[in-house]
């Protein structure tokens, strides 16, 4: 489980869809809470990643997920090549060139777009990435209930499986919240603090989302009101 979850780490920031432009745009977007959004142009799929992401991560969460992403994504490459369908031959050239990179003092950010696009020319798709990511948040957020809650090993187990179930039949990423919290409930916990954390988490993610896009909106009906005003 733990190297799914550094897997995740690395995930987080190669999964964008629409190429390298898309990442760049991303890259640029993690100043905020909700990770890998855009402005323009963002599947149903990654939407749901992100609200899954922000609906049961705390603000330390992420900032946490972001901390470890920055210095394992290096580190894990070869782990995060060997998931993907590649020959051995590809993952050495993409191991090779960011080495090389590395060597030429690249930022992290340019190598991680250069492996970006370096997979979508082996093949590798979006939703392949998404579906691998998914898998490594779900093991790393499973992680944290673990320490948390002090489960036993077939608990995790039952949680994965309620929430893959439920993924499978269309949740949303509110509902996935639901499976967990109701499952753990189920084994025998008191999840009302977690609940409560998780619902206090969602609303905040919710109104920060709604002044980000309605924003700009809302100010200029306030100066058409006043300009309204003022003409009376």
């Amino acid at each position: 489980m733990r190297s799914k979850t550094l897997l995740g780490a690395v995930l987080a920031v190669l999964v964008v869809s629409g190429g390298v432009a898309g990442l760049a745009a991303a890259q640029d977007a993690t100043a905020t809470d909700t990770e890998t959004q855009t402005d323009a142009a963002q599947t149903t799929d990654q939407q749901t990643e992100t609200d899954t992401d922000t609906d049961t991560d705390t603000d330390a969460d992420v900032a946490t997920d972001r901390r470890q992403t920055d210095r394992e994504s290096d580190v894990n490459l070869s782990a995060y090549l060997a998931e993907l369908s590649l020959t051995d031959d590809q993952r050495a050239a993409v191991e090779n060139e960011v080495e090389g990179m590395r060597a030429d003092g690249a930022s992290a950010h340019a190598i991680r777009l250069v492996v970006h696009g370096r997979l979508h020319q082996y093949g590798v798709t979006d939703a392949e990435l998404r579906e691998v990511r998914f898998d490594a948040r779900v093991d790393a957020k499973l992680d944290r209930l673990q320490a948390h809650y002090d489960l036993r090993d077939d608990e995790v187990e039952t949680v994965r499986d309620a929430v893959e179930r439920a993924r499978a039949d269309g949740a949303n990423p509110g509902e996935l919240r639901e499976v967990v919290l109701d499952t753990l409930e189920t084994l025998g916990y008191d999840v009302t603090d977690l609940r409560e954390r998780w619902n206090e988490q969602s609303a905040a993610n919710w109104h920060r989302c709604h002044d980000h896009r309605y924003g700009h909106d809302h100010r200029h009906g306030h100066d058409h009101r006043h300009g309204h005003d003022h003409r009376h």
